[in-house]
């Protein structure tokens, strides 16, 4: 499980670090000015029964902490709900599925029209095939149940993957936060929309690192037991959050930046999409929008190299 005591792509790691200190100094240094400034501007806009900054930053808190107890709250019930039931989770979905096409396509029909009958035939040969994969392929329906059911009775038997989750929501609600705050103060000053793209991709790095060194720790905790049963090391989850967060944190990190990159590349290109039109705009945003979900995909299951062995986060995407 990759315990060599070397730490990989550690230029990644530190460069990571060195993005977060600079949110902090951003935040702190255009805080200081912003607020200097903006003291006798909050009073003219109170008296105009508007709302100041200091105001704003309060409804924003309120609204990340909301979002967070709803987070742990649909959390929550669908784990209860894949302990209780995921053999009727899965036929549920794979039903509604064909239903909906079922449905869909028969509305198209209804609505006439060359372009109408032809994706109603569509979504009607898609409710057909749907159909045909559940009837000649129960047998990978029930494995799936197995595979789902089995991960679930993991989950409650080892409820650190479930704390450290938890914890993982506190550090991106609490980064989430100190973000807004140092956007929102770089936003009153002129001349920042550099410093504004570069908050952007620190944003969507330190979330994407997150979510990374989760799946990782819970990766390690699964393949600890699928490899090392009976002879179950102890503390699983904690000794895969150790390696997440200490030898293998650079390559989570060069992951996670691969697919920050990715997804401010889709965002800017959905946002210029607003002043372009034709089909190379169309083919543009396709082709971008496959390739982020491509590369999301396989860093998945280079995550799950790198927590079991060790990898390095390039030679993990090429084994994968």
């Amino acid at each position: 499980f990759g315990s060599t005591g070397v730490y990989r792509d550690l230029p990644f790691a530190l460069l990571f670090a060195l993005q977060l200190l600079s949110v902090v100094v951003i935040a702190v240094v255009n805080a200081v000015h912003v607020l200097f400034r903006s003291q006798s501007e909050d009073e003219v806009r109170e008296e105009a029964g508007e709302d100041s900054l200091g105001s704003r930053s309060r409804q924003m808190v309120t609204m990340l902490a909301v979002a967070a107890a709803v987070a742990v709250a649909l959390a929550t019930g669908w784990l209860a709900l894949l302990r209780a039931g995921a053999r009727a989770l899965i036929w549920i979905g794979a039903g509604g599925s064909c239903m909906l096409a079922l449905a869909n396509g028969i509305w198209l029909l209804v609505q006439g029209g060359a372009a109408g009958v032809a994706l109603g035939l569509l979504s009607l040969l898609s409710c057909a095939g749907c159909v045909l994969f559940l009837l000649f392929n129960k047998h990978r329906v029930e494995f799936s149940v197995h595979l789902l059911t089995t991960v679930a009775e993991l989950v409650h038997e080892y409820p650190a993957t479930i704390y450290v989750a938890a914890a993982a929501l506190l550090v991106q609600l609490a980064w989430m936060i100190l973000w807004s705050w140092a956007v929102a103060c770089t936003s009153q000053l002129h001349g920042e929309l550099v410093v504004l793209a570069l908050l952007g991709l620190s944003f969507c790095w330190t979330v994407q690192v997150i979510k990374a060194v989760v799946h990782a720790t819970v990766a390690g905790t699964i393949g600890s037991w699928y490899f090392l049963s009976p002879n179950m090391p102890r503390d699983p989850t904690g000794r895969s959050f150790r390696r997440a967060t200490t030898t293998s944190f650079g390559s989570l990190c060069l992951g996670a930046l691969v697919a920050a990159n990715l997804q401010m590349m889709r965002g800017a290109a959905r946002s210029a999409a607003r002043h372009f039109t034709g089909p190379v705009r169309a083919c543009a945003l396709c082709m971008l929008g496959f390739v982020d979900v491509l590369v999301r995909f396989f860093n998945e299951f280079a995550y799950t190299q790198v927590a079991l062995y060790g990898k390095t986060f390039t030679r993990a995407s090429r084994d994968s």
